[in-house]
């Protein structure tokens, strides 16, 4: 089993919710992939198989890929800002409130027009 911390390389902050998982040597996960996240500390611990590469990821940091072997003797990893990451996106749920409220609107307009035509309104 390999375990260890995941850090800042800059300011030695806990990174929580890295990933950790089995990689080729691009740092792609393998299918089926298998690893774990960080917990709130930064703490990681599986059991990957021997001779295997582990790539730890986080966002708006350089991934870094390791031997297995490597690993078994480190209890802290230290991961550097990757320096190119301006902007998350996050995208949220599509709510249909907006389109509902929007038709509501356009069908109020389309009436109240025929209303007038026909002399209705005035």
């Amino acid at each position: 089993m390999i375990q260890g911390q995941v850090t800042d390389l800059q300011t030695g902050e806990t990174l929580p919710g890295a990933h950790v998982y089995v990689s080729d040597a691009n740092g792609n996960p393998i299918q089926p992939s298998y690893g774990t996240t960080t917990d709130m500390y930064g703490n990681f611990a599986f059991e990957p198989n021997p001779g295997t590469l582990i790539t730890i990821s986080y966002v708006g940091y350089t991934k870094q890929v390791y031997p297995v072997d490597v690993l078994y003797e480190m209890q802290m990893v230290q991961l550097s800002p990757s320096g190119v990451l301006n902007d998350v996106v996050v995208f949220g749920k599509k709510s249909y409130t907006k389109y509902i409220l929007a038709f509501s609107l356009i069908l109020a307009l389309i009436i109240i027009i025929y209303l007038k035509k026909k002399g209705i309104l005035s």
